[in-house]
């Protein structure tokens, strides 16, 4: 299988003796998860069945000697890790061709499905590590499918994107927390909600859009004009 670095953007193969292994042992089960995933008839619960099923064979790609745990466990741990394996998984869905009805085209089905998990992004295992589902990123990471023109960039907190720089940028300013940060700015003490905003407010190369809840607005453009900082209001609502 093509593995590609995140870093260097280069590939390179592992043994295509695997690939002929995981098709055969488990052919049958992936042909009936497709057809389950791309039935209209199918109920929720089997498309995500199949989604799972995509995911277990993923990880025996990855060669992790692991659990394939729930997605309700992975989705309660907001693990960057299982985002990647689903918007895999999906990849392998949508694109795969239906299974063919009569045994004589099965080993091409099969070949075609064989490039679909050729091509996808698996990372080196060294690069995620499975075994801590709530384990944080402190880089982005990055993964390219150039075949189905699907670009992948994952940060797991807004500290995870220190040093990368985006056209554009909006930040939401909590309604909760809003009067807290707010006394913070205005007597400057550098908290973390503090920190969290600085971050989010520097990447931005083109645009950087603020919304802000209206009890705070005043003291907002305060803050701004304070900082002779210039700005435009989009709406007064």
């Amino acid at each position: 299988y093509k593995i590609i670095s995140y870093q260097e953007e280069t590939a390179r193969s592992v043994s295509g003796e695997k690939t002929k292994e995981i098709g055969n042992s488990l052919s049958e089960r992936l042909a009936t998860n497709i057809n389950l995933f791309k039935n209209e008839s199918s109920t929720p619960k089997q498309k995500k069945q199949a989604i799972i099923f995509v995911e277990y064979i993923l990880l025996k790609l990855l060669d992790q000697d692991i659990n394939h745990y729930s997605t309700e466990f992975y989705c309660k741990k907001n693990s960057i890790n299982y985002r990647w394996l689903k918007r895999c998984a999906l990849i392998v869905l949508n694109n795969a061709p239906s299974t063919p009805h009569r045994k004589k085209y099965v080993p091409n089905w099969l070949s075609q499905i064989r490039v679909q998990l050729t091509n996808l992004p698996i990372p080196d295992d060294k690069s995620l590590k499975w075994k801590a589902p709530g384990h944080i990123l402190k880089q982005p990471k990055r993964w390219r499918i150039d075949n189905y023109a699907a670009n992948i960039s994952v940060s797991s907190t807004v500290h995870g994107v220190k040093g990368e720089e985006f056209d554009a940028v909006l930040v939401v300013i909590n309604d909760d927390r809003s009067d807290t940060l707010f006394e913070n700015w205005k007597s400057r003490q550098i908290g973390e909600a503090e920190r969290v905003m600085y971050v989010a407010c520097s990447r931005a190369k083109k645009y950087l859009c603020i919304a802000v809840p209206d009890k705070n607005k005043g003291a907002f453009l305060e803050i701004l004009k304070d900082k002779d900082i210039s700005f435009n209001i989009l709406s007064e609502e």
